[in-house]
């Protein structure tokens, strides 16, 4: 009787005549059967399970087994001290933003405060054009007396005010007429001028317009040596005298300097236009054809500041005037440490 093997099917081990596929494996095996003896299977080269060599796990000695044993409730409070440690640094970093931004925020109140109460000081302290502005806007024309009467009310209630003058716009040809005009009211020499460099006043060029003080009244007493000074002559002052001009809005300059000037203590000039006729009406050349002269108050800017912030706590703060308009080796006017030591740059000479 033929055997099959375990992976061959018995209709597979019989030979059928004619059977073109069958090859010599078949033969073999139907060979062996006809001699009555057993079929051998074809084996593969395999191994039962009995025979594979089992799986164990390394013997550790008995001092690492016991080591082990003792170490478990360290780990634990290794790891309670990672996830303390971690939770710590965690809350620091929050608390310290925090802290970063609750100092950001007061800094921005403590200067904006500030910068308003500069504002309202500065305000204040300007009062006197706008005053003067509207005087000059009624009248035909202001004689030096008037002018004095008017301007002496403010400068005895306004610590910072430096000079409150009247600047006539005068073209080249009219020169030699207003500098006799100024010479038979003030029974005295007069002439424009401009600053050198050791801050005297020296005779101004030939020009084809100028802006000379023809009316001064002071704070700190005579303004005399101020009269004449052609503000045309200060390159800061200038652009600003031409920007108000233009637009007939009120423009201001830092960096003047005048003649005489005592102290080295930053000063500001503003500068309000005034025309003979409606400003608002006229067109840019119409301003300049119709610009009178100018009212212009001069200002100590470091009693501005110092004024406005008297009554606030300084608390670190440190405060810097800017010029935005000036270079940068001359943009720092005025600095007020919360020490309160004051620094100011020195104004460039012409």
């Amino acid at each position: 009787m033929a055997t099959a093997c375990p992976d061959q099917r018995p209709d597979r081990a019989r030979a059928h005549k004619g059977d073109p596929i069958a090859g010599p494996p078949v033969a073999r095996h139907v060979a062996g059967t006809d001699r009555g003896g057993p079929t051998p299977c074809p084996r593969m080269a395999t191994r039962s399970r009995k025979d594979r060599p089992a799986m164990t796990r390394p013997n550790l000695p008995p001092d690492a087994k016991g080591w082990l044993a003792r170490s478990r409730p360290y780990w634990f409070a290794i790891l309670v001290g990672i996830v303390s440690m971690g939770l710590t640094v965690g809350a620091w970093r929050w608390l310290s933003a925090e802290q970063g931004r609750s100092i950001e925020t007061e800094f921005t109140l403590e200067a904006e405060q500030r910068a308003e109460g500069i504002k309202r000081q500065f305000s204040s302290e300007t009062s006197v054009i706008k005053a003067l502005l509207g005087y000059y806007l009624g009248s035909d024309a202001v004689s030096r007396s008037e002018f004095d009467a008017f301007t002496r009310v403010y400068l005895t209630g306004l610590s910072s005010l430096d000079t409150v003058q009247w600047v006539p716009h005068v073209s080249g040809v009219e020169r030699r007429a207003w500098e006799t005009r100024g010479a038979t009211e003030l029974g005295k020499d007069f002439r424009f001028t401009r600053v050198d460099r050791h801050d005297a006043a020296v005779p101004a060029p030939p020009g084809s317009d100028y802006f000379p003080i023809f009316y001064a009244q002071s704070s700190l007493g005579d303004a005399g040596g101020i009269l004449g000074f052609d503000w045309g002559s200060d390159p800061f002052a200038r652009s600003a005298l031409l920007a108000a001009r233009d637009s007939g809005e009120i423009n201001a300059a830092a960096h003047v300097r005048l003649p005489l000037m005592m102290d080295d203590d930053p000063r500001i000039a503003v500068f309000a236009p005034v025309y003979d006729g409606n400003a608002d009406a006229m067109t840019v050349d119409q301003r300049r054809t119709h610009l009178k002269g100018f009212v212009v108050v001069v200002l100590r800017i470091g009693d501005v500041i110092q004024n406005a912030i008297d009554l606030m706590p300084r608390k670190g703060v440190d405060l810097y005037l800017l010029d935005s308009a000036a270079p940068p080796s001359q943009r720092v006017l005025l600095s007020v440490l919360a020490s309160g030591e004051r620094t100011r740059s020195a104004a460039p000479r012409p």
